[in-house]
């Protein structure tokens, strides 16, 4: 049996990473526990850049390949709304080789098996894989996404999914703007617009002649199929005289947009989407699980020491940091924003964005990256329902109806912890 450990998180995500480094650098003798910890992440990451945390041993803006210094939004044939804000793709093996060089040097340990089972004792956890291994540590860190099985939540369901389906393709023509990130172009994604779960394109050139394009749908009931993005992708390059000559690889997508929170009083703690850390409007986690991971690392580091034999104080402070109570009072009206979105057709949908992206900029740019606090979040909401035509403030209100109890939690989560 392997000597006990201070931390032990069960993941190899990058958000299982991130706090892994953290927490072994800080001194606390840190295990991540995964079927192939080693395992280079697939999928594709990206965000804004000044969401990016200050990391004196990560430059992150290097990882930015390629970084655009403004985004397109689509919405009407005639222009796209541009957005002035730095925004790039994650380059996500040099990252996944930096932090798991850091985590190495720093003496992180790994355990090559899947955690089964956790028992929460006195002073600490037993966990066992299925290796056979059993690892004893002081506090247990779930970090295996979404679909956690230790994380115990709040009463709720997952109402809304971001379902995408992207391809890495060398195609002769441009689908979208060669110098500049095109975020969403909503422009008649099928020859009808009364079709359910609208979708839009998500491209950008990563060198000449080879792009990364993505069909997504931003939030709907999960309802629509990967082969239905795949197809509305393909008519979208046709109708635009894009051919594809090659494609390089494909990505598959979904992501439970608006989950209950996780109970806070709890042993295990959750990080990443097992936390529920993902952003209920935009589906994006990597930078804020960035942000955290070192204010968490920390308050463990703390927590253990203060309260010696006893770990449960310093989940429960972690919990805290991860999920103050103003950051679930914003999720809970994130949450009814996410509601009303999923219900959306496509016209609808565009007059929505048209309205959103008429606000400040400082306003719309806080929204998307939870910097604004409750009542910075109830000013957006209410500023854009204050720019929207009459038919599209109906069809809100139609959307609040057909979700009476959902729409009431969260109207009442943002108003009172």
């Amino acid at each position: 049996m392997r000597q006990p450990v201070d931390i032990v998180i069960a993941g190899s995500g990058p958000s299982a990473l991130l706090l892994g480094v953290h927490c072994a650098e800080r001194g606390l003798r840190t295990l991540i526990a995964a079927p192939d910890p080693e395992t280079v992440w697939v999928n594709q990451y990206a965000c804004w850049r000044d969401e990016l945390p200050v990391d004196g041993a990560i430059s992150w803006g290097e990882l930015l390949v390629p970084e655009f210094s403004s985004a397109l939004v689509w919405l009407e044939e005639d222009a796209p709304r541009v957005l002035e804000r730095g925004y790039g793709r994650l380059e996500g093996t040099r990252l996944h080789a930096m932090l798991w060089d850091r985590f190495v040097r720093a003496g992180g340990q790994t355990c090559h098996g899947r955690v089964l089972a956790v028992e929460h004792l006195a002073t600490g956890i037993r966990a066992e894989t299925d290796a056979a291994e059993l690892i004893r540590g002081a506090v247990f860190v779930d970090a295996t996404g979404h679909q956690s099985r230790f994380i115990r939540r709040q009463p709720g369901d997952v109402t809304g999914y971001q379902l995408a389906y992207g391809i890495l393709a060398d195609v002769e023509g441009e689908p979208a703007s060669s110098d500049r990130m095109t975020l969403m172009d909503y422009r008649g994604e099928t020859p009808r617009d009364d079709i359910p779960n609208p979708s839009f394109l998500y491209a950008f050139q990563r060198e000449s002649g080879l792009w990364f394009m993505e069909e997504t749908v931003l939030v709907g009931p999960n309802a629509t199929s990967f082969g239905t993005l795949k197809s509305r992708l393909e008519n979208r390059l046709e109708r635009q005289g894009v051919k594809v000559r090659r494609v390089l690889e494909q990505e598959h997508c979904l992501i439970p947009m608006n989950p209950p929170l996780p109970r806070v009083r709890q042993r295990s703690l959750g990080f990443g989407g097992a936390a529920s850390m993902v952003h209920p409007a935009s589906g994006y986690m990597v930078a804020h699980s960035a942000s955290l991971a070192p204010e968490v690392a920390e308050c463990l580091l703390v927590g253990l020491g203060s309260y010696k034999g006893e770990p449960r104080e310093a989940v429960r402070e972690a919990w805290n940091v991860i999920w103050p109570r103003t950051a679930r009072q914003s999720h809970a009206l994130y949450r009814l924003g996410s509601t009303i979105l999923s219900e959306f057709d496509a016209p609808t949908i565009r007059a929505f964005f048209q309205a959103f992206f008429e606000q400040p900029g400082d306003r719309w740019r806080g929204y998307l990256s939870r910097t604004l606090g409750v009542s910075g979040v109830m000013a957006s909401m209410w500023g854009t329902f204050g720019e929207l035509r009459p038919g599209v403030r109906k069809a809100m209100f139609a959307a609040l109806a057909r979700n009476p109890m959902e729409s009431w939690q969260s109207i009442r989560g943002g108003l009172v912890e």
